[in-house]
């Protein structure tokens, strides 16, 4: 079920299913709104991506001796999330683990999301509580689908990414959506990074060692912006479809796609970006989409 909030400034409809961002409009939007719509190209909006994201290898991992099914980017995106509350700009969902989630991650747990609109700014707070009696591994990550263009007539070259400081960021390299273990060095002192035909022909491209506060998806002629806040994570990824169908991803993450070899690719413990929970401890990660004019 969809349920709206506003504040009058923007306003933003979420679905139950995933706790998901399905719409987001104002400051001079047009009448898609700033979010991709889940066209046909790729069924999403803005799913997040928990107990991992990405792939693990062979689609499994395992705790103790016993094998457990580890679906792309987790199963919060897919799963009904209770709506605990509701005010004029704000959602407040609720998941808990399950028999289901069980089949794919052993722990208990609380997955909070709350989102609100705060000026020309929507926060994603999404707080993971271990509600187990041992350890529990998490990584997290956000997966917001921006329209691009956002202005009717333009085109994907007439973007750009521009980031808080100038950048000489490392690559972690990644086939058919798991890490090689390569990483490369990319930009050179730039703060800003144009959209260009074939940049994403080779997948995604997953950032580490940034210095910026945030990352925008940006209309050079204009400089109107959507604007991520990225401090808190460990890596970004940049990611569409190739040949730019009409959206760019900007991720922050807490989290790396999975290694496509050795022995830790299916423990879950021992992956880059992973937070481990002790019992009764939470960690929040905090999404800023902020809509610049």
């Amino acid at each position: 079920m969809r349920h709206k909030i506003t504040n009058g400034i923007l306003t933003m409809e979420a679905e139950s299913k995933g706790a998901e961002i399905q719409y987001l409009s104002g400051l001079g939007s047009g009448p898609n709104g700033w979010l991709w719509n889940a066209g046909e190209i790729w069924p999403r909006y803005a799913p997040l991506c928990f107990p991992w994201g990405a792939k693990l290898l062979g689609g499994w991992h395992e705790v103790n001796g016993k094998r457990y099914i580890a679906d792309q980017h987790g199963f919060a995106r897919d799963l009904e999330h209770k709506l605990v509350e509701q005010q004029p700009d704000r959602l407040h969902f609720q998941l808990k683990d399950n028999e289901y989630t069980k089949e794919r991650f052993p722990w208990s747990f609380i997955l909070d999301t709350v989102h609100t609109i705060e000026g020309n700014t929507l926060v994603t707070a999404c707080t993971v509580t271990n509600t187990d009696k041992t350890r529990m591994p998490v990584r997290f990550g956000f997966h917001t689908a921006l329209l691009c263009p956002f202005t009717a007539g333009k085109k994907f070259t007439d973007y750009q990414f521009r980031f808080e400081k100038k950048e000489s960021a490392v690559r972690v390299i990644c086939k058919e959506g798991l890490t090689t273990g390569e990483e490369v060095p990319i930009f050179t002192n730039q703060d800003v990074v144009p959209l260009e035909a074939g940049m994403f022909d080779d997948d995604s491209i997953c950032l580490k060692g940034l210095k910026s506060k945030w990352v925008q998806l940006e209309e050079k002629a204009t400089g109107k912006a959507l604007r991520h806040e990225i401090w808190q994570f460990g890596r970004v990824v940049l990611w569409t479809k190739p040949n730019f169908p009409g959206f760019i991803c900007i991720e922050p993450w807490d989290n790396q796609p999975g290694l496509n070899h050795g022995d830790t690719a299916h423990d879950l413990m021992r992956q880059p970006c992973v937070k481990i929970l002790e019992p009764g401890e939470l960690y929040t990660w905090t999404q800023k989409l902020s809509v610049i004019k």
